[in-house]
Protein backbone atom coordinates (compact mmCIF):
# COMPACT_ATOMS: atom_id res chain seq x y z
CA UNK A 1 0.00 0.00 0.00
CA UNK A 2 1.17 3.43 -0.90
CA UNK A 3 1.45 5.63 1.63
CA UNK A 4 -0.70 8.38 1.86
CA UNK A 5 0.31 10.97 4.43
CA UNK A 6 2.94 12.25 6.09
CA UNK A 7 3.05 13.05 9.90
CA UNK A 8 4.66 15.15 12.36
CA UNK A 9 4.20 15.70 15.96
CA UNK A 10 3.65 18.97 17.22
CA UNK A 11 3.20 18.18 21.08
CA UNK A 12 2.13 15.96 23.09
CA UNK A 13 0.92 16.62 27.10
CA UNK A 14 -0.31 13.87 29.17
CA UNK A 15 -3.25 12.30 27.39
CA UNK A 16 -3.37 14.25 24.19
CA UNK A 17 -1.67 14.48 21.17
CA UNK A 18 -1.08 16.74 18.82
CA UNK A 19 -0.25 16.15 15.01
CA UNK A 20 0.05 17.91 11.76
CA UNK A 21 -0.68 15.70 8.96
CA UNK A 22 0.07 16.52 5.28
CA UNK A 23 -0.96 15.18 1.98
CA UNK A 24 1.67 13.00 -0.15
CA UNK A 25 -0.22 11.25 -2.14
CA UNK A 26 -3.28 12.51 -4.63
CA UNK A 27 -5.46 10.17 -4.49
CA UNK A 28 -6.04 10.79 -0.61
CA UNK A 29 -9.32 12.69 -0.66
CA UNK A 30 -10.85 14.60 1.98
CA UNK A 31 -8.85 14.99 5.45
CA UNK A 32 -10.70 11.90 7.68
CA UNK A 33 -12.00 12.84 11.19
CA UNK A 34 -12.59 9.46 12.58
CA UNK A 35 -11.20 8.11 15.90
CA UNK A 36 -10.13 4.68 13.16
CA UNK A 37 -8.03 7.07 11.03
CA UNK A 38 -6.24 8.64 14.52
CA UNK A 39 -5.73 5.34 15.97
CA UNK A 40 -3.94 3.78 13.27
CA UNK A 41 -2.01 6.91 12.84
CA UNK A 42 -0.70 7.03 16.41
CA UNK A 43 -0.22 3.23 15.91
CA UNK A 44 1.52 3.27 13.00
CA UNK A 45 4.77 3.66 15.37
CA UNK A 46 4.20 1.42 17.81
CA UNK A 47 4.88 -1.59 16.24
CA UNK A 48 8.39 -2.19 14.30
CA UNK A 49 10.40 -5.24 11.86
CA UNK A 50 12.59 -7.39 12.90
CA UNK A 51 15.65 -9.07 11.11
CA UNK A 52 13.14 -11.14 9.85
CA UNK A 53 10.30 -8.52 8.96
CA UNK A 54 8.39 -10.20 11.43
CA UNK A 55 5.76 -7.62 13.01
CA UNK A 56 6.68 -6.66 17.05
CA UNK A 57 5.55 -4.85 19.60
CA UNK A 58 7.44 -1.29 20.35
CA UNK A 59 5.32 0.48 22.57
CA UNK A 60 2.45 0.08 24.81
CA UNK A 61 -0.21 0.88 22.25
CA UNK A 62 1.05 -2.01 20.40
CA UNK A 63 0.92 -4.23 22.91
CA UNK A 64 -3.20 -2.99 23.75
CA UNK A 65 -3.62 -3.51 19.60
CA UNK A 66 -1.85 -6.74 18.86
CA UNK A 67 0.49 -7.11 15.85
CA UNK A 68 -2.20 -9.15 14.22
CA UNK A 69 -5.36 -6.23 15.86
CA UNK A 70 -3.38 -3.81 13.56
CA UNK A 71 -4.51 -5.57 10.34
CA UNK A 72 -8.09 -6.72 11.48
CA UNK A 73 -10.47 -4.08 10.50
CA UNK A 74 -13.09 -5.33 12.81
CA UNK A 75 -11.07 -5.35 15.66
CA UNK A 76 -9.87 -1.98 15.10
CA UNK A 77 -13.79 -1.09 14.53
CA UNK A 78 -14.63 -2.57 18.00
CA UNK A 79 -12.01 -1.19 19.95
CA UNK A 80 -11.04 1.77 18.77
CA UNK A 81 -13.15 3.89 21.72
CA UNK A 82 -10.87 1.42 24.13
CA UNK A 83 -7.43 3.72 23.01
CA UNK A 84 -8.94 7.11 21.44
CA UNK A 85 -11.18 9.66 23.07
CA UNK A 86 -11.81 11.91 20.60
CA UNK A 87 -10.70 14.07 17.64
CA UNK A 88 -10.63 17.46 16.65
CA UNK A 89 -8.95 18.52 13.32
CA UNK A 90 -8.46 22.28 12.74
CA UNK A 91 -6.25 24.62 10.87
CA UNK A 92 -6.37 22.89 7.13
CA UNK A 93 -5.03 24.64 4.46
CA UNK A 94 -5.01 23.79 0.94
CA UNK A 95 -7.83 21.35 0.95
CA UNK A 96 -9.47 20.46 -0.77
CA UNK A 97 -6.84 19.19 -3.30
CA UNK A 98 -8.12 19.73 -6.45
CA UNK A 99 -5.63 17.62 -8.94
CA UNK A 100 -7.64 18.36 -12.11
CA UNK A 101 -6.42 22.64 -11.39
CA UNK A 102 -2.66 21.76 -10.68
CA UNK A 103 -2.74 19.12 -13.92
CA UNK A 104 -4.03 22.80 -15.75
CA UNK A 105 -1.52 24.79 -13.63
CA UNK A 106 1.30 22.66 -14.99
CA UNK A 107 -0.55 22.47 -18.95
CA UNK A 108 0.03 25.94 -19.29
CA UNK A 109 3.11 26.56 -17.11
CA UNK A 110 4.39 24.36 -20.18
CA UNK A 111 2.41 26.00 -22.82
CA UNK A 112 3.88 29.45 -21.47
CA UNK A 113 7.53 28.00 -21.22
CA UNK A 114 7.22 26.89 -25.55
CA UNK A 115 7.11 23.06 -25.07
CA UNK A 116 5.25 21.65 -27.59
CA UNK A 117 2.21 19.47 -26.47
CA UNK A 118 2.07 17.91 -29.67
CA UNK A 119 5.53 16.61 -28.90
CA UNK A 120 4.46 13.45 -26.41
CA UNK A 121 8.07 12.63 -25.05
CA UNK A 122 9.18 15.87 -24.10
CA UNK A 123 5.70 16.95 -22.98
CA UNK A 124 5.13 14.44 -21.20
CA UNK A 125 8.77 14.21 -19.37
CA UNK A 126 8.20 18.30 -18.61
CA UNK A 127 5.01 17.77 -17.06
CA UNK A 128 5.91 14.48 -15.22
CA UNK A 129 9.26 17.03 -13.43
CA UNK A 130 6.92 19.90 -12.92
CA UNK A 131 4.54 17.71 -11.12
CA UNK A 132 7.51 16.32 -9.37
CA UNK A 133 8.97 19.90 -8.55
CA UNK A 134 4.95 20.22 -7.35
CA UNK A 135 4.65 17.42 -4.47
CA UNK A 136 8.18 18.05 -3.35
CA UNK A 137 6.97 21.89 -1.90
CA UNK A 138 5.59 21.61 1.66
CA UNK A 139 3.48 24.53 0.88
CA UNK A 140 1.54 23.22 -1.87
CA UNK A 141 0.59 20.48 -0.24
CA UNK A 142 -3.06 20.39 1.75
CA UNK A 143 -2.49 19.38 5.47
CA UNK A 144 -3.97 19.84 8.85
CA UNK A 145 -3.56 19.55 12.09
CA UNK A 146 -5.12 16.91 14.44
CA UNK A 147 -5.69 17.09 18.26
CA UNK A 148 -6.24 13.24 19.51
CA UNK A 149 -6.84 12.83 23.24
CA UNK A 150 -6.47 9.03 24.20
CA UNK A 151 -7.86 7.22 27.14
CA UNK A 152 -4.95 6.37 28.73
CA UNK A 153 -1.86 8.53 28.84
CA UNK A 154 0.27 4.99 27.67
CA UNK A 155 -0.88 4.61 24.67
CA UNK A 156 0.98 8.13 23.28
CA UNK A 157 4.36 7.31 25.31
CA UNK A 158 6.39 6.41 22.01
CA UNK A 159 5.80 9.78 20.45
CA UNK A 160 7.35 13.06 21.24
CA UNK A 161 7.52 16.32 19.81
CA UNK A 162 9.23 16.77 16.24
CA UNK A 163 8.77 13.10 15.35
CA UNK A 164 7.83 12.39 11.88
CA UNK A 165 6.74 9.25 9.59
CA UNK A 166 4.48 8.47 6.08
CA UNK A 167 1.55 6.71 6.83
CA UNK A 168 -1.33 5.13 5.07
CA UNK A 169 -3.35 5.41 7.43
CA UNK A 170 -6.77 5.29 6.43
CA UNK A 171 -10.26 5.39 8.41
Amino acid sequence: MSNLWQVQVVDVNDDEIRVRVQVIHPDVGEFPTSKDFALRVLADMAFSFDAKGTYIVAAPLGAGIGSKGYWDEKFMQQNVDRFIASVSIFDIENAPFNENAVRQRINKQLQDKGIDSQNDEAWQVAFNDAWNEFWRMPSNLPSATYTIKVTDTGWITHLSKGMQWDTSAYG
